[in-house]
């Protein structure tokens, strides 16, 4: 159960990350 929080908070992570990058671009 701890590793799918886990998973979980690391996936928010890396799509706010690809968001800023993505709004870096335009």
């Amino acid at each position: 159960m701890k590793d799918k929080v886990f998973m979980y908070k690391m996936n928010k992570k890396n799509i706010s990350k690809k968001i800023l990058d993505f709004a870096k671009e335009i």
